[in-house]
């Protein structure tokens, strides 16, 4: 007789060799992703007007630096979920997190 809360030997292996100590690292990787993700989209935001002022330009004209990459986003989020489902999602959000980490180097770097 099947039982239906039976959980399949993959599954079950895989509830074994789990840790308390892995699963909290999981739980920090993706706090940290969370906080680098808000953190790179929002911050320049706050500081939009000493930007401006550091590079002698007005508030309008330093504004697209926040609007662009949202526009880039509304285009990119969707076309990247169409576009990836054959991937790995933990691949994916591996590429993802390396690019967001060498857009941020890139920008840090100037």
């Amino acid at each position: 007789m099947n039982d239906l809360h039976a959980l399949p030997a993959n599954a079950a292996l895989a509830q074994s060799r789990s840790s308390p100590w892995r699963d909290w690292l999981s739980v920090l990787s993706v706090a940290l992703g969370a906080f680098a993700f808000v953190t790179t989209a929002y911050l320049p935001v706050g500081i939009l007007p000493p930007i401006a002022s550091a590079l002698g330009i007005t508030d309008g004209v330093a504004g697209p630096m926040v609007t662009v990459p949202g526009m880039v986003a509304v285009v990119s989020a969707p076309a990247i979920m169409l576009g990836a489902g054959w991937m790995n999602r933990r691949h994916l959000l591996l590429l993802l997190t390396l690019l967001l980490v060498a857009s941020n180097a890139v920008s840090a770097d100037r």
